[in-house]
């Protein structure tokens, strides 16, 4: 499958995609993939200092508190905007929507 057709049939997937299912991709995704393309799409400082337990091991083992919570609330939301808009191109747009939130 050549590289646009594939782009292609993601963007329309996501676009429609329901609430759950968005909800259920956030919460299967790599959490620290998650806070890295979320960062670099929004510039948000709150995702960018997320703490996550699977950043050190000490504190996972622990049981220490982390915001896994805080990251899948904002991927839903930046996802939700997205599709919401139509897939706009212009994904920096969507990030300043889901900080009105």
């Amino acid at each position: 499958m050549a590289m646009g057709t594939q782009e292609s049939h993601v963007r329309e997937e996501l676009l429609a995609a329901s609430d759950e299912v968005i909800e259920d991709a956030v919460v299967h995704a790599d959490l620290k993939a998650l806070r890295g393309l979320l960062y670099q799409l929004t510039g948000d400082e709150e995702v960018a200092r997320a703490r996550l337990n699977i950043d050190d091991p000490a504190t996972a083992l622990a049981g220490g508190d982390d915001d896994t919570e805080l990251l899948r609330r904002k991927g839903t939301e930046f996802l939700q905007a997205y599709r919401d808009r139509h897939g706009i191109d212009d994904l920096y747009t969507v990030a300043a929507i889901t900080d009105e939130c």
